[in-house]
């Protein structure tokens, strides 16, 4: 049942303003003013104060002369706080007799918040005296009325008796995403997306700010918010949007990601019926937590490596990995049921090896830049594959950068260096690296005379295995 919010309106007139025209000589000019007293609102939930009322809220009135003329059509009126009041700018009228025929108030949004129900509408019998309310403007006079007006919520333009509010009503609010930065939080980046009977009605890029959601949908519909960032787990809220306004009180939705290791799942329709995927990872112990990216998850209880999920389809499942990122040590993403497109690693600062490979698909950027332990990288046969990043000073005992992928000879030459470096520095012996196409034998980038004497020494000085074995021969 929509409750009754009373308003009890001054109308006050202001100073004559001497500069009638010569036709209307016998007639003054004041100023008239809408003044509202928040204190005086009637609501069951208890009293109303002027808090309750954002800032910058206004009022829209629509007035005509007794004899059907518009002298003000969907008016602007400024509300200006006073003490515990809000009073409008003054709007000049000519002293006669008037009626008021259509009365909103309005967020600074243009959000509706009240209006005054007409005669004969389905919300008149919730007030007293319904629209028009007729009134007097006379020289020096001080004019009281009052207009009681109906929260707008769940409710429609008819329900009032207007054929529409006229108003480009914007529903919004404040979303704020930070992640946590030593001891203290920061401001970050992100994607938002609002889901609604799986349909995503909304995408949005975050700054590292308070970012602006519009919401455009039915303000007591059920929507999810999704909010996404690479290294860190997925943060869901399931919410309507009075829901989340009572909740916020004005404030910011405040969203704080957990540290994660992170990759997309990627899986096509192969017109089949089953569409699984499958991981290794090497944990020290338990429990590490996966969230598969469709709303289930398994908790990882005993350090088996293998571990598999069914979904119910093809598409893109962003998968997060969480708990104590530190019990893990290796990875490994193996043919098309394990492909994936993206991925970061950024936390797992204990990582020592990561294989993956021989998949249809494949990220264009692996880093490595702060698994500063990792030993053996294995990326053999990713298509898509253009950069890796490895830490300075890691020490490599196995490389595998085989094609097919998209390395240039700059790229591949950088990584036999740092291979070379790491072996000669680090006295590494019986390692592991290959820069062979599993399936033409060509040589990816390929690399310059001056690599492969490198690889050359690595393979003959330092009991390297090296493939192709024919290199530099």
């Amino acid at each position: 049942m929509k409750h009754l919010v009373g308003l009890s309106w001054l109308l006050l007139v202001a100073m004559l303003v001497q500069n009638c025209t010569e036709e209307e000589s016998n007639r003054s000019t004041g100023n008239i003013q809408f003044v509202f007293d928040p204190g005086k609102i009637a609501d069951p939930n208890g009293k109303a104060s002027a808090a309750d009322f954002p800032a910058g809220s206004y009022l829209i009135v629509s007035i005509e002369d007794n004899s059907g003329h518009a002298i003000h059509t969907r008016k602007s009126i400024n509300l200006i706080q006073v003490g515990d009041n809000f009073i409008s700018d003054p709007l000049p009228l000519t002293s006669d007799s008037y009626k008021l025929t259509e009365f909103m108030v309005v967020r600074s949004d243009r959000a509706l918040l009240y209006a005054a129900p007409k005669a004969q509408s389905p919300l008149a019998k919730y007030v007293d005296r319904p629209l028009p309310i007729s009134f007097t403007v006379t020289e020096n006079a001080l004019l009281e009325e009052a207009v009681q007006v109906v929260d707008v919520k769940g409710s429609n333009p008819e329900d009032f008796g207007y054929i529409s509010f006229g108003l480009d009503i914007v529903r919004k609010f404040g979303l704020s995403v930070f992640i946590p930065d030593d001891n203290s939080l920061s401001l970050t980046t992100a994607e938002a997306f609002l889901i609604m009977d799986d349909d995503t009605v909304h995408v949005q890029d975050l700054g590292a700010k308070v970012n602006t959601i519009l919401f455009e949908e039915d303000p007591d519909d059920s929507v999810e918010l999704v909010v996404i960032k690479d290294g860190y787990s997925k943060y869901v809220k399931m919410f309507t949007f009075n829901q989340l306004k009572d909740e916020l009180d004005g404030n910011p939705l405040t969203v704080v990601l957990t540290q994660a290791l992170t990759f997309t799942v990627d899986l096509p329709d192969w017109g089949g019926t089953e569409f699984d995927f499958t991981f290794n990872i090497t944990v020290l112990h338990v429990p590490v937590i996966i969230h598969w990216g469709d709303g289930t998850s398994d908790v990882l209880s005993t350090n088996e490596s293998h571990y598999s999920h069914a979904y119910d389809g093809p598409g893109k499942y962003f998968v997060d990995v969480t708990g104590d990122l530190n019990v893990i040590e290796g990875l490994g993403f193996y043919y098309d049921d394990g492909r994936f497109t993206k991925i970061d690693l950024q936390h797992l600062k204990n990582l020592q090896s990561f294989g993956a490979g021989y998949m249809g698909t494949s990220p264009s950027v692996i880093d490595f830049s702060q698994n500063k332990k990792l030993e053996v990288a294995l990326l053999g046969y990713l298509p898509e594959l253009e950069q890796v990043i490895f830490p300075a000073g890691v020490k490599l005992y196995g490389v595998d950068i085989g094609g097919p992928n998209k390395l240039t000879a700059q790229d591949v030459n950088e990584v036999i260096d740092l291979v070379y470096q790491s072996a000669v520095l680090n006295g590494i012996y019986d390692g592991y690296f290959s820069v062979s196409n599993p399936v033409t034998n060509e040589l990816t980038g390929p690399p310059s005379p001056e690599s492969i004497a490198k690889l050359v020494t690595l393979r003959d000085t330092y009991a390297w295995q090296i493939n192709p074995q024919a290199i530099g021969e």
